[in-house]
């Protein structure tokens, strides 16, 4: 079993709301990103170490997932 932990988006590439709009368009939660230097990160959970453990899975340049996989 594998599930989207978090979505980052390339500040280069997208402001906050693009990333808003892109988020609602593929049916996924609205919540306040964290935000660094190069990333908007959106969780949509929160990581459990303990059970899960964590991939980044670049889908293009502009976006990439954290996937979490099943210990």
């Amino acid at each position: 079993m594998s599930f989207v932990q978090s979505v980052l988006f390339n500040k280069k590439y997208f402001d906050i709301n693009q990333c808003y709009k892109w988020l609602l368009n593929h049916k996924m939660k609205l919540v306040p990103p964290d935000i660094t230097k190069e990333y908007y990160r959106f969780r949509q959970k929160r990581p459990n170490y303990k059970k899960y453990y964590y991939r980044i899975k670049k889908i293009n340049p502009m976006i990439s997932f954290i996937i979490g996989y099943k210990k």
